[in-house]
């Protein structure tokens, strides 16, 4: 049976022989996402993982229907080169939507026809140890794609070229399960008080309100 510690290594020799953004071109009109984009989305778009704050999960649009729904065809598809499982929602800004992979990638591309505007690839922590390296998707602000790593950073990249603007680390400590184990992301697994699991949950919160806060300034 192959470990984990073998599959994380094995994944990680494609993520880190690859420059962290790859086969860029610019975005020339990119509209900015602001705060009352998000609290009223137009229907064309998708700004973040649910589609709006209230969480309906639903599109406004009504142009396929209960009626038509049969109709549909692939358009275009796009292998990412990835074989662990995909759970990030594609973000779509005016026509630019973006995906995130498992291992770190984040993907621009043109929704129309599939065309690959760019492509961020993180390179991981080689002693990096995880049970499963997905990516639930990416947020948008201003000119900006942020994206959670799982090695406990959060990055800002330039919406327009994938390059990187800033990388904070979050924390090292992340908790695996409830039942009474903490990890690093290094796989060095303890145990702990709840009192103890308590501070450090509320330590990787802090940090994270506040990267979010120096975001929004």
């Amino acid at each position: 049976m192959i470990s984990l510690r073998l599959l994380a290594g094995v994944t990680l020799l494609a993520i880190v022989s690859t420059p962290p953004t790859v086969g860029a071109q610019n975005i020339d009109k990119y509209r900015p996402v602001t705060q009352e984009r998000l609290i009223k989305p137009e229907p064309e778009n998708w700004l973040m993982y649910r589609g709006s704050y209230d969480g309906f999960g639903y599109s406004a649009l009504d142009k396929i229907n209960t009626r038509n729904v049969k109709n549909l065809v692939p358009v275009w598809s796009f292998s990412t080169g990835m074989l662990e499982g995909h759970q990030s929602p594609p973000i779509v800004n005016d026509g630019i939507m973006f995906v995130t992979t498992p291992n770190g990638q984040v993907l621009a591309f043109n929704a129309s026809n599939g065309e690959l505007l760019w492509r961020y690839a993180r390179e991981l922590p080689e002693d990096l140890v995880q049970a499963h390296p997905t990516n639930r998707g990416v947020a948008l602000f201003e000119d900006k794609v942020y994206v959670a790593t799982v090695d406990a950073h959060v990055v800002a990249l330039d919406a327009r070229t994938g390059k990187v603007v800033w990388d904070t680390a979050a924390g090292v400590l992340l908790v695996r399960e409830a039942g009474g184990f903490v990890t690093d992301y290094r796989g060095a697994d303890r145990a702990f008080e709840r009192s103890e699991y308590l501070a450090a949950s509320s330590t990787i919160h802090s940090k994270l309100q506040k990267l979010v806060a120096g975001a929004l300034r």
